[in-house]
């Protein structure tokens, strides 16, 4: 795990794909991962609001459960996904993972792809 010695605070790895933003770091043993809305996420009027919540509510976090789920080899409560209203976020944890694997950012890397994979293919 990277962290600030000095301050006590993971550092965060961010990448962004077409389907969402992420960023993620190994806390406590844990992959912890933060969710975030597309740059290309348009929220200027409330019709666009609506439909990126329908699509972030409901068609990311059904491929992002499914994915993980395969993904991680892993169920409840190993796997536990929380969606943060304040910020518009998806908070992920992987329990466990992060002391479990071998190469985290490659690991969490292709976790990405293919979850960005299958939305694409369900439609963004």
């Amino acid at each position: 795990m990277e962290v600030d010695v000095a301050r006590g605070v993971p550092n965060f790895k961010q990448q962004s794909f077409g389907s969402f933003k992420a960023e993620y770091a190994v806390i406590d043993g844990d992959i912890v991962i933060h969710f975030f809305l597309p740059a290309q996420a348009r929220v200027d009027t409330r019709e666009e609001e609506q439909r990126w919540m329908q699509y972030w509510l409901g068609r990311f976090a059904d491929v992002m459960d499914r994915t993980a789920r395969e993904y991680f080899e892993a169920e409840h409560p190993r796997l536990v996904a929380k969606y943060t209203e304040e910020v518009a976020s998806w908070w992920f944890c992987a329990r466990g993972f992060g002391s479990n694997v071998l190469d985290p950012d490659l690991f969490v890397t292709k976790f990405y792809e293919v979850l960005d994979a299958r939305i694409r293919e369900a439609g963004i």
